[in-house]
Protein backbone atom coordinates (compact mmCIF):
# COMPACT_ATOMS: atom_id res chain seq x y z
CA UNK A 1 0.00 0.00 0.00
CA UNK A 2 3.08 2.03 1.23
CA UNK A 3 4.40 1.75 -2.92
CA UNK A 4 0.94 2.92 -4.18
CA UNK A 5 1.21 6.26 -2.72
CA UNK A 6 3.55 6.80 -4.95
CA UNK A 7 1.62 6.35 -8.54
CA UNK A 8 -0.15 9.33 -7.43
CA UNK A 9 0.42 12.81 -8.51
CA UNK A 10 2.15 15.67 -6.23
CA UNK A 11 -1.50 17.56 -6.23
CA UNK A 12 -3.39 13.62 -5.39
CA UNK A 13 -0.61 12.88 -3.08
CA UNK A 14 -1.56 16.40 -1.22
CA UNK A 15 -5.20 15.77 -1.40
CA UNK A 16 -4.90 12.65 0.51
CA UNK A 17 -2.71 13.88 2.95
CA UNK A 18 -5.11 16.91 3.45
CA UNK A 19 -8.13 14.58 3.72
CA UNK A 20 -6.30 12.22 6.34
CA UNK A 21 -5.61 15.32 8.57
CA UNK A 22 -9.22 16.50 8.58
CA UNK A 23 -10.32 13.04 8.95
CA UNK A 24 -12.06 12.96 5.45
CA UNK A 25 -12.64 10.07 3.74
CA UNK A 26 -11.12 10.19 0.01
CA UNK A 27 -13.38 8.40 -2.30
CA UNK A 28 -12.08 9.32 -5.14
CA UNK A 29 -9.00 6.76 -5.98
CA UNK A 30 -10.28 4.01 -8.43
CA UNK A 31 -8.77 0.53 -6.63
CA UNK A 32 -11.86 0.31 -4.56
CA UNK A 33 -9.88 -1.93 -1.81
CA UNK A 34 -7.61 1.08 -1.38
CA UNK A 35 -7.83 2.53 2.06
CA UNK A 36 -9.81 5.08 2.58
CA UNK A 37 -7.22 6.81 5.45
CA UNK A 38 -3.90 5.59 3.30
CA UNK A 39 -1.63 7.35 5.83
CA UNK A 40 -3.40 6.08 9.03
CA UNK A 41 -6.12 3.13 8.04
CA UNK A 42 -7.64 2.94 11.63
CA UNK A 43 -9.01 6.37 11.31
CA UNK A 44 -11.88 5.07 9.28
CA UNK A 45 -13.67 3.38 12.83
CA UNK A 46 -13.15 6.95 14.66
CA UNK A 47 -14.57 8.42 11.48
CA UNK A 48 -17.64 6.44 12.01
CA UNK A 49 -17.98 7.41 15.86
CA UNK A 50 -17.42 10.92 15.35
CA UNK A 51 -20.74 10.80 13.05
CA UNK A 52 -22.49 7.97 15.40
CA UNK A 53 -21.64 10.61 18.35
CA UNK A 54 -22.64 13.79 16.51
CA UNK A 55 -25.82 12.49 15.74
CA UNK A 56 -26.40 11.09 19.34
CA UNK A 57 -26.24 14.21 20.45
CA UNK A 58 -27.94 16.60 17.83
CA UNK A 59 -30.84 13.93 17.21
CA UNK A 60 -30.70 11.24 19.90
CA UNK A 61 -29.64 12.24 23.34
CA UNK A 62 -33.54 12.74 24.51
CA UNK A 63 -35.00 9.03 23.35
CA UNK A 64 -35.94 7.31 25.85
CA UNK A 65 -34.21 3.61 26.78
CA UNK A 66 -37.59 2.05 25.01
CA UNK A 67 -36.32 3.41 22.21
CA UNK A 68 -32.83 3.16 22.61
CA UNK A 69 -33.46 -0.61 22.76
CA UNK A 70 -35.84 -0.49 19.01
CA UNK A 71 -32.71 1.02 17.38
CA UNK A 72 -30.67 -1.65 19.21
CA UNK A 73 -32.24 -4.52 18.00
CA UNK A 74 -32.46 -2.83 14.21
CA UNK A 75 -28.40 -2.47 14.38
CA UNK A 76 -28.51 -6.42 15.78
CA UNK A 77 -30.44 -7.17 12.84
CA UNK A 78 -28.12 -4.85 10.41
CA UNK A 79 -25.11 -6.34 11.84
CA UNK A 80 -26.54 -10.02 11.43
CA UNK A 81 -27.18 -9.30 7.67
CA UNK A 82 -23.66 -8.06 7.12
CA UNK A 83 -21.98 -10.88 8.28
CA UNK A 84 -24.42 -13.66 6.49
CA UNK A 85 -24.01 -11.20 3.17
CA UNK A 86 -20.82 -10.10 3.38
CA UNK A 87 -19.44 -13.18 5.36
CA UNK A 88 -17.81 -11.06 8.12
CA UNK A 89 -17.42 -7.72 9.54
CA UNK A 90 -13.89 -7.22 8.73
CA UNK A 91 -14.60 -3.78 6.26
CA UNK A 92 -14.97 -0.03 6.82
CA UNK A 93 -11.46 0.62 5.68
CA UNK A 94 -11.98 0.63 1.74
CA UNK A 95 -14.33 2.33 -0.50
CA UNK A 96 -15.57 -0.90 -1.11
CA UNK A 97 -16.88 -1.82 2.15
CA UNK A 98 -16.54 1.92 3.44
CA UNK A 99 -20.59 1.07 4.23
CA UNK A 100 -19.42 -1.53 6.87
CA UNK A 101 -17.75 0.14 9.32
CA UNK A 102 -21.08 2.46 10.41
CA UNK A 103 -22.89 -0.87 10.88
CA UNK A 104 -19.98 -2.20 12.83
CA UNK A 105 -20.27 1.22 15.02
CA UNK A 106 -23.64 1.35 15.43
CA UNK A 107 -24.00 -1.61 17.25
CA UNK A 108 -21.12 -0.99 19.22
CA UNK A 109 -22.29 2.76 20.43
CA UNK A 110 -25.69 2.36 20.89
CA UNK A 111 -24.87 -0.76 23.07
CA UNK A 112 -22.55 1.53 24.83
CA UNK A 113 -25.58 4.01 25.47
CA UNK A 114 -27.91 1.69 26.40
CA UNK A 115 -25.78 0.11 29.00
CA UNK A 116 -25.02 3.29 30.54
CA UNK A 117 -28.27 4.07 30.95
CA UNK A 118 -28.95 1.05 32.86
CA UNK A 119 -25.91 1.60 34.37
CA UNK A 120 -26.20 -1.61 37.10
CA UNK A 121 -23.08 -3.97 37.09
CA UNK A 122 -22.81 -7.18 39.24
CA UNK A 123 -20.06 -6.97 41.06
CA UNK A 124 -17.69 -9.36 40.33
CA UNK A 125 -14.50 -10.10 42.83
CA UNK A 126 -11.90 -11.80 40.51
CA UNK A 127 -13.10 -10.47 37.43
CA UNK A 128 -10.75 -8.75 36.93
CA UNK A 129 -8.42 -11.76 36.19
CA UNK A 130 -10.41 -14.11 34.20
CA UNK A 131 -12.15 -11.78 32.04
CA UNK A 132 -9.12 -10.77 30.34
CA UNK A 133 -8.31 -14.15 29.47
CA UNK A 134 -12.08 -14.78 28.02
CA UNK A 135 -11.05 -12.02 25.70
CA UNK A 136 -7.43 -13.18 24.73
CA UNK A 137 -9.63 -16.85 24.10
CA UNK A 138 -11.81 -14.89 21.57
CA UNK A 139 -9.05 -14.20 19.51
CA UNK A 140 -7.92 -17.83 18.93
CA UNK A 141 -11.12 -19.25 17.22
CA UNK A 142 -9.43 -21.53 14.51
CA UNK A 143 -12.54 -21.89 12.05
CA UNK A 144 -14.45 -19.13 9.97
CA UNK A 145 -17.76 -19.55 10.88
CA UNK A 146 -20.11 -16.57 10.02
CA UNK A 147 -22.09 -16.33 13.26
CA UNK A 148 -18.74 -16.02 15.01
CA UNK A 149 -18.71 -12.24 13.98
CA UNK A 150 -21.97 -11.74 15.04
CA UNK A 151 -21.93 -13.25 18.37
CA UNK A 152 -18.60 -11.64 19.49
CA UNK A 153 -19.67 -8.17 18.56
CA UNK A 154 -23.28 -7.96 19.95
CA UNK A 155 -22.75 -10.57 22.90
CA UNK A 156 -19.82 -11.51 23.93
CA UNK A 157 -18.12 -8.28 24.01
CA UNK A 158 -20.74 -5.92 24.83
CA UNK A 159 -21.15 -7.93 28.28
CA UNK A 160 -17.46 -8.31 28.43
CA UNK A 161 -17.38 -4.13 28.70
CA UNK A 162 -19.82 -3.99 30.96
CA UNK A 163 -19.40 -6.91 33.67
CA UNK A 164 -15.73 -5.51 33.39
CA UNK A 165 -16.70 -2.10 34.07
CA UNK A 166 -17.40 -2.98 37.76
CA UNK A 167 -14.85 -5.45 38.13
CA UNK A 168 -12.84 -6.15 41.42
CA UNK A 169 -9.55 -6.87 41.17
CA UNK A 170 -6.14 -5.81 43.45
CA UNK A 171 -4.61 -1.85 43.45
CA UNK A 172 -1.61 -2.99 40.93
CA UNK A 173 -4.16 -4.82 38.97
CA UNK A 174 -6.27 -1.67 39.15
CA UNK A 175 -3.42 0.93 37.94
CA UNK A 176 -2.12 -1.33 34.96
CA UNK A 177 -5.84 -1.69 34.09
CA UNK A 178 -6.08 2.16 33.97
CA UNK A 179 -2.83 2.40 32.42
CA UNK A 180 -3.53 0.18 29.36
CA UNK A 181 -6.39 1.57 29.27
CA UNK A 182 -5.53 5.00 28.63
CA UNK A 183 -2.81 3.53 26.12
CA UNK A 184 -5.19 1.77 24.13
CA UNK A 185 -6.34 5.03 21.54
CA UNK A 186 -2.82 6.23 20.52
CA UNK A 187 -1.64 2.53 20.43
CA UNK A 188 -4.88 1.99 18.27
CA UNK A 189 -4.47 5.21 16.15
CA UNK A 190 -0.69 5.14 15.99
CA UNK A 191 0.26 1.41 15.79
CA UNK A 192 -0.45 1.24 11.68
CA UNK A 193 3.00 2.70 10.97
CA UNK A 194 5.41 0.62 12.47
CA UNK A 195 3.09 -2.48 11.50
CA UNK A 196 3.31 -1.05 7.59
CA UNK A 197 7.50 -0.49 8.51
CA UNK A 198 7.70 -4.16 9.46
CA UNK A 199 5.80 -5.11 6.43
CA UNK A 200 7.15 -3.39 3.48
CA UNK A 201 11.07 -4.30 5.54
CA UNK A 202 10.01 -8.13 5.13
CA UNK A 203 8.28 -7.70 1.69
CA UNK A 204 11.44 -5.76 0.19
CA UNK A 205 13.73 -8.24 1.59
CA UNK A 206 15.28 -6.18 4.27
CA UNK A 207 13.60 -8.28 7.29
CA UNK A 208 14.35 -12.22 6.34
CA UNK A 209 11.83 -14.43 6.99
CA UNK A 210 13.48 -16.08 9.71
CA UNK A 211 14.46 -13.15 11.81
CA UNK A 212 10.48 -12.14 11.58
CA UNK A 213 10.13 -13.94 14.51
CA UNK A 214 12.48 -11.82 16.55
CA UNK A 215 11.04 -8.62 14.52
CA UNK A 216 7.46 -9.03 15.95
CA UNK A 217 7.71 -9.06 19.27
CA UNK A 218 10.50 -5.80 18.59
CA UNK A 219 8.02 -3.82 16.63
CA UNK A 220 5.77 -4.58 18.93
CA UNK A 221 7.13 -2.89 22.02
CA UNK A 222 8.37 -0.32 19.70
CA UNK A 223 4.65 0.63 18.57
CA UNK A 224 3.48 0.56 22.29
CA UNK A 225 6.77 3.04 23.18
CA UNK A 226 5.86 5.31 20.58
CA UNK A 227 2.38 5.39 21.54
CA UNK A 228 2.98 6.03 25.18
CA UNK A 229 5.04 9.27 24.40
CA UNK A 230 2.15 10.20 21.81
CA UNK A 231 0.11 9.76 25.05
CA UNK A 232 2.24 11.51 27.86
CA UNK A 233 3.12 14.52 25.47
CA UNK A 234 0.20 14.76 22.86
CA UNK A 235 -2.99 13.45 23.45
CA UNK A 236 -3.03 14.48 27.73
CA UNK A 237 -1.78 18.24 26.91
CA UNK A 238 -4.30 18.65 24.21
CA UNK A 239 -6.93 17.01 26.11
CA UNK A 240 -6.09 18.92 29.68
CA UNK A 241 -6.28 22.50 27.51
CA UNK A 242 -9.93 21.50 25.85
CA UNK A 243 -11.14 20.21 29.19
CA UNK A 244 -9.68 23.73 30.99
CA UNK A 245 -10.83 25.85 28.35
CA UNK A 246 -14.57 24.08 28.18
CA UNK A 247 -14.20 24.41 32.81
CA UNK A 248 -13.81 28.53 31.50
CA UNK A 249 -16.33 28.86 29.33
CA UNK A 250 -18.84 26.95 31.24
CA UNK A 251 -18.14 28.78 34.10
CA UNK A 252 -17.72 32.42 32.72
Amino acid sequence: MAAALFNFSVTEFFILLTCSVLLLPHLFVHDPSFPIFPFVAPAWSLLCEYVASLTFALCLRQLSLRWLLAMLAFAAVATAYTCYDFGSLNGGFDRRTFWIGFVRVGFSFIAGVVACRIGRQPLLPGAAYYLPLIMLATFFWPFLWKPYDFLIVTIVYPLLVWLGANAIGSPSINRFSEFIGDLSYPLYMTHYVPLMLLFGGTSAGWVAQIHAALAVPSMTLVAIAFSFLVKRYIDEPIRATLRRRSFEHLKG
